[in-house]
């Protein structure tokens, strides 16, 4: 096989799925292996098979490794919502009798589970991998919590396997403790709605209606360490660094904030791209985007440059933009439309539902929808290898 010719080498190599010329015909022998390991070769693939421009700071700081998961999940996201059509093919169930606003998904022993917080003051704990292996997310379903807020449920985050955190209108944040069941274990009192959670060195960071951020430490017993006021409306989204010291802080009169968490006397910058902010969303730790009525943005959490106007580019302003490694799925009313990445996002599909989109997320692969409504639609990351969930959907709203 090294005797072979560059021109069948490059047919080769150009013609099989991204994910099987790195997992199969890379490790057959060294000239495969040379010819697709330099981040050249897969910035070109990702240009001419999916016809995507990278953004430039996405383009220039991703390594070898992050530019293949880069093009298999945009050729297999392709495939599975444009090819497959699988925007119309998904779990759905109504555990909730009223708007969903909270999802947070996170792994527990292996397994993915999705937290879903509603309007109608339940929790619900679902296993999305029985739910996709049964093809019913009734049956997914593991715990429900009717009355865990006495107010609405507006964010859930959680920074370890066996803890999670929820706020709501009713002014707390409860820390609950999950394993056979759920307890809560502690619970304090921010005196105002909590909009909005988000963790970061076992620290809950929670946005307090009327402009105030307020850092907890729930392992000690007064629980606020400190009080951040952002001399400005409220933060209907809040964004921390895993892996460096930012903190970001989109609030509703249209305001960008950035802060160094180790000083957080004065922010390090200030912006204000938008009249108001609607939605503030992030999925894969690079970028965040901004949804106004009227535009929605993208830009980079470390330095609030505005990396892509994606109204200007694409002619819509959604009311969910929602940025990952393979593309922007966004939402409006009663659509859900898939667009390719980088800095030319075009559209790939849409569908249209009979209930309004409340909410979306993605969460490594696993796209969530929160309906008016009160159901709950899943499109599992398992649907491009084990084929279509329903032949005709089914009604799995356990009604």
């Amino acid at each position: 096989m090294d005797l072979l010719p560059v021109e069948l080498i490059e047919n080769i190599v150009n013609n099989v799925s991204a994910r099987t010329l790195w997992k199969v015909i890379r490790p057959l022998n060294k000239t495969f292996y040379s010819a697709v390991s330099s981040r050249d070769y897969w910035l070109r693939r990702i240009k001419n098979t999916n016809n995507i421009d990278l953004l430039p700071r996405i383009r220039n700081s991703q390594d070898l490794r992050s530019l293949v998961k880069l093009s298999v999940l945009s050729e297999e996201n392709i495939q599975r919502f444009d090819e497959n059509d699988c925007l119309t093919d998904y779990l759905i169930c109504t555990r909730h009798i009223s708007t969903p606003d909270a999802f947070h998904s996170q792994l527990i022993d292996g397994r993915r589970m999705l937290f879903t917080g509603a309007r109608d003051h339940k929790i619900v704990i679902w296993d999305l991998q029985k739910a996709a292996e049964e093809k019913n997310l009734q049956n997914g379903i593991k715990f429900e919590f009717v009355e865990a807020h006495d107010g609405w449920i507006w964010a859930i985050a959680a920074y370890e396997e066996r803890t999670f955190f929820t706020s709501s209108w009713d002014q707390k944040i409860k820390c609950w403790r999950y394993g056979e069941s759920a307890v809560m274990e502690s619970c304090y009192n921010a005196i105002k709605a909590v909009v909005a959670l988000t963790t970061v060195d076992k620290i809950i960071i929670g946005s307090v209606y009327g402009g105030q951020l307020h850092f907890c430490d729930f392992r000690q017993q007064d629980k606020l360490i400190h009080e951040l006021n952002l001399r400005c409306s409220t933060a209907i989204g809040i964004y921390a660094d895993q892996k460096g010291y930012g903190l970001v802080a989109g609030t509703e009169n249209g305001k960008l904030i950035l802060y160094d968490r180790r000083f957080l006397t004065k922010p390090v910058r200030k912006t204000k791209p938008l009249d108001r902010i609607r939605t503030f969303q992030y999925s894969n730790g690079t970028q965040l985007s901004a949804c106004s009525r009227t535009q929605a943005v993208i830009f980079d959490p470390a330095t609030l440059d505005i990396e892509l106007d994606f109204t200007a580019e694409t002619g819509t302003s959604p009311y969910y933009c929602i940025p990952t490694e393979s593309g922007y799925f966004c939402t409006d009313n009663f659509d859900i439309t898939y667009y390719s990445g980088g800095q030319n996002p075009r559209k790939i599909t849409q569908t249209t539902f009979s209930n309004r989109i409340s909410t979306l997320r993605y969460f490594d692969g696993d796209l969530i929808a929160g309906l008016g409504e009160g159901s709950i639609q899943v499109w599992p990351k398992e649907q491009l290898f084990n084929g279509r969930l329903n032949i005709d959907p089914p009604d799995n709203s356990g009604i």
